[in-house]
Order: C-alpha cells, then structure tokens, then sequence
C-alpha cells in the first residue's frame, strides 16, 4: 500500500493496520488465547447445561413442591430414578398475577418454555432439570401436569 492511498484512506484503516501488523508478528498466539478464553468465559456455567435432576428428597417437602400437582410430582420422581433431566413436561401454571415483562423473563430463565397466556393461567413446558426451578418462583403459585383431551 503505498503511502499516498494510505493518506486518502485516512484514520479509518489505521487500527485494521495496526492489528494486520501485530498478527503477522509473533503476537498472533497470544491474540488467539485471549480470544478463546473471552469466547469460554462468555458460555454458561456447566451446571446449568448439565441435564442432572435435583433428588426429590431435596426438592419433596418445600413450598415449591407443594405447588405441584400429585401427576407432576410422580412425573418428577419418574424422570428422578430414570435419570432423565430432559424429559419435557407440559404444564400449565397458575400464576399470582398476569406476569409482567419481567416475569415473562423470569419464567424463560428458569427454563419454562411459554406457549400461551390467559390473564393468570400460563400454558407450556418445562424440562425435569428445570422443574424445581420454576416452581421456586415466587409468582407462580401452582403447577399441573397437562393431560390429554379424552372425547367421549
């Protein structure tokens, strides 16, 4: 690049310059390492990508639990000694109040997938990894396994 296009150019090449000439010296593995540890740090931690299921006995006997339906929690118990945190419930919640924006949030952080709403009535899915931790949820006040429609 000569020194006349490098003028018309202005300073907007200059930092691509700078990097161009800093990766061409032997500062390229430390750029790489740093790069992949700023890639790491940003994922989340292990545990919660981990597919592990809190023991009932931990979970049994809590405000939480006490929301659940019977069906949920024999469910729950189910997926427990399977060792299955991804089997997927569908569930419908009872909620305080219509939730918030930031409930909404909330209610996806913890893991449950929403479908629908109706005022107070949430409809969706929640993995067996995830369960204890929607129901921990302060607004939430009651959890129902879903059943299927039977026509007569």
């Amino acid at each position: 690049m000569t020194q006349a296009h490098r003028k018309e150019m202005g300073s907007k090449l200059d930092p691509i310059l700078f990097f161009a000439h800093h990766a061409r010296m032997r500062h390229l593995p430390i750029i790489m390492i740093a790069l992949v540890i700023t890639a790491l740090a940003a994922l989340p931690p292990a545990q919660a990508m981990s597919k592990k299921v809190a023991p009932p006995k931990l979970f049994e006997g809590t405000q939480a639990w006490d929301k659940m339906d019977l069906r949920a929690r024999e469910a729950y118990r189910e997926a427990v000694e399977k060792k299955d945190g991804a089997r997927r419930f569908e569930c419908m919640l009872k909620t305080t109040h219509r939730m918030s924006a930031d409930e909404e949030a909330l209610l996806k952080g913890a893991g449950y997938e929403r479908r629908s709403v109706i005022g107070d009535i949430v409809t969706g899915s929640v993995t067996a990894a995830h369960l204890q931790s929607v129901a921990e949820l302060p607004f939430v006040q009651a959890m129902e396994l879903a059943v299927p429609l039977q026509f007569k």
